[in-house]
Protein backbone atom coordinates (compact mmCIF):
# COMPACT_ATOMS: atom_id res chain seq x y z
CA UNK A 1 0.00 0.00 0.00
CA UNK A 2 1.46 3.36 -0.93
CA UNK A 3 0.75 6.94 -1.86
CA UNK A 4 2.85 8.88 -4.36
CA UNK A 5 3.13 12.46 -5.59
CA UNK A 6 5.06 13.77 -8.57
CA UNK A 7 5.73 17.39 -9.45
CA UNK A 8 7.80 18.03 -12.56
CA UNK A 9 10.94 15.93 -12.36
CA UNK A 10 10.56 15.09 -8.62
CA UNK A 11 8.76 12.10 -7.11
CA UNK A 12 7.98 11.06 -3.57
CA UNK A 13 6.32 7.96 -2.19
CA UNK A 14 5.51 6.53 1.22
CA UNK A 15 3.96 3.22 2.09
CA UNK A 16 3.74 -0.01 4.03
CA UNK A 17 4.97 -3.44 2.93
CA UNK A 18 3.80 -6.70 4.51
CA UNK A 19 6.23 -9.59 4.00
CA UNK A 20 4.67 -13.00 4.64
CA UNK A 21 7.17 -15.77 5.43
CA UNK A 22 5.18 -19.00 5.53
CA UNK A 23 8.18 -21.11 6.50
CA UNK A 24 8.85 -18.99 9.61
CA UNK A 25 5.16 -18.36 10.31
CA UNK A 26 5.64 -14.59 10.44
CA UNK A 27 4.36 -11.42 8.81
CA UNK A 28 6.80 -8.50 8.99
CA UNK A 29 5.44 -4.99 8.51
CA UNK A 30 7.81 -2.40 7.01
CA UNK A 31 7.28 1.32 6.36
CA UNK A 32 9.23 3.18 3.69
CA UNK A 33 9.93 6.59 2.18
CA UNK A 34 11.22 7.07 -1.37
CA UNK A 35 12.41 10.09 -3.37
CA UNK A 36 13.78 10.51 -6.87
CA UNK A 37 13.87 12.24 -10.18
CA UNK A 38 11.45 10.85 -12.74
CA UNK A 39 8.96 11.60 -15.50
CA UNK A 40 5.38 12.75 -14.73
CA UNK A 41 2.55 13.64 -17.12
CA UNK A 42 -1.12 14.40 -16.50
CA UNK A 43 -3.99 16.66 -17.48
CA UNK A 44 -2.63 19.03 -14.82
CA UNK A 45 0.77 19.35 -16.47
CA UNK A 46 3.62 17.56 -14.72
CA UNK A 47 1.68 17.00 -11.45
CA UNK A 48 0.54 13.48 -10.48
CA UNK A 49 -0.92 11.85 -7.36
CA UNK A 50 -1.89 8.23 -6.76
CA UNK A 51 -2.82 5.71 -4.09
CA UNK A 52 -1.66 2.15 -4.83
CA UNK A 53 -2.35 -1.39 -3.66
CA UNK A 54 0.07 -4.03 -4.94
CA UNK A 55 0.83 -7.71 -4.43
CA UNK A 56 4.05 -9.42 -5.40
CA UNK A 57 6.90 -11.76 -4.65
CA UNK A 58 10.31 -11.21 -3.11
CA UNK A 59 13.43 -13.10 -2.16
CA UNK A 60 15.62 -12.39 0.84
CA UNK A 61 14.81 -11.84 4.48
CA UNK A 62 15.22 -8.16 5.39
CA UNK A 63 14.22 -4.94 3.61
CA UNK A 64 15.62 -2.61 6.31
CA UNK A 65 17.84 0.35 5.42
CA UNK A 66 18.71 2.14 2.21
CA UNK A 67 17.44 0.54 -0.97
CA UNK A 68 16.08 1.19 -4.43
CA UNK A 69 12.83 1.04 -6.35
CA UNK A 70 11.98 1.29 -10.03
CA UNK A 71 8.28 2.02 -10.45
CA UNK A 72 5.71 3.06 -13.02
CA UNK A 73 2.00 3.87 -12.93
CA UNK A 74 -0.87 5.10 -15.04
CA UNK A 75 -4.21 6.13 -13.52
CA UNK A 76 -7.38 7.99 -14.37
CA UNK A 77 -9.51 8.49 -11.26
CA UNK A 78 -10.29 4.95 -9.98
CA UNK A 79 -8.90 2.99 -12.93
CA UNK A 80 -5.18 2.41 -13.10
CA UNK A 81 -2.26 0.08 -12.92
CA UNK A 82 1.03 0.22 -11.03
CA UNK A 83 4.12 -1.94 -10.83
CA UNK A 84 7.58 -1.89 -9.32
CA UNK A 85 10.85 -3.67 -8.77
CA UNK A 86 12.40 -3.10 -5.37
CA UNK A 87 15.45 -4.10 -3.39
CA UNK A 88 17.80 -3.46 -0.52
CA UNK A 89 21.30 -4.02 -1.77
CA UNK A 90 21.53 -7.04 -4.04
CA UNK A 91 20.21 -9.61 -1.55
CA UNK A 92 16.56 -8.61 -1.55
CA UNK A 93 14.72 -8.25 -4.83
CA UNK A 94 10.97 -8.06 -5.24
CA UNK A 95 8.42 -7.27 -7.87
CA UNK A 96 4.79 -6.24 -7.56
CA UNK A 97 1.80 -5.33 -9.70
CA UNK A 98 -1.41 -3.72 -8.59
CA UNK A 99 -4.23 -1.24 -8.76
CA UNK A 100 -3.71 2.50 -8.78
CA UNK A 101 -6.18 5.34 -8.36
CA UNK A 102 -5.42 8.99 -8.94
CA UNK A 103 -4.42 11.09 -11.91
CA UNK A 104 -1.54 10.88 -14.36
CA UNK A 105 1.24 8.60 -15.47
CA UNK A 106 4.85 8.40 -14.44
CA UNK A 107 8.01 6.38 -14.06
CA UNK A 108 10.88 6.78 -11.60
CA UNK A 109 13.99 5.16 -10.18
CA UNK A 110 13.84 5.90 -6.45
CA UNK A 111 16.15 5.77 -3.46
CA UNK A 112 14.26 4.26 -0.52
CA UNK A 113 14.67 4.09 3.24
CA UNK A 114 12.79 1.20 4.86
CA UNK A 115 12.40 0.31 8.54
CA UNK A 116 10.62 -2.58 10.29
CA UNK A 117 7.51 -1.62 12.24
CA UNK A 118 6.23 -4.91 13.66
CA UNK A 119 6.42 -8.70 13.36
CA UNK A 120 3.27 -10.78 13.68
CA UNK A 121 2.70 -14.51 13.90
CA UNK A 122 0.60 -16.05 11.14
CA UNK A 123 -1.32 -17.67 14.02
CA UNK A 124 -2.66 -14.16 14.74
CA UNK A 125 -4.39 -14.24 11.35
CA UNK A 126 -6.46 -17.35 12.06
CA UNK A 127 -9.44 -15.24 13.21
CA UNK A 128 -9.73 -13.79 9.71
CA UNK A 129 -10.93 -17.13 8.40
CA UNK A 130 -14.43 -16.44 9.70
CA UNK A 131 -14.82 -13.93 6.86
CA UNK A 132 -14.33 -16.58 4.18
CA UNK A 133 -17.48 -17.86 2.46
CA UNK A 134 -18.65 -21.21 3.72
CA UNK A 135 -19.17 -24.05 1.21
Amino acid sequence: MSASVGVGPLNGETGTVLVIDESAGTVTEYNYLAVSPGVNVSGFGPVTATANIEAGLMSGDDLSGIGWQASAFAAVISKGVTGNLTGSGLDVVGSALGWSMGWGAGAAGMVTYTWPRAVYSTEDLRGLRRFRPRP
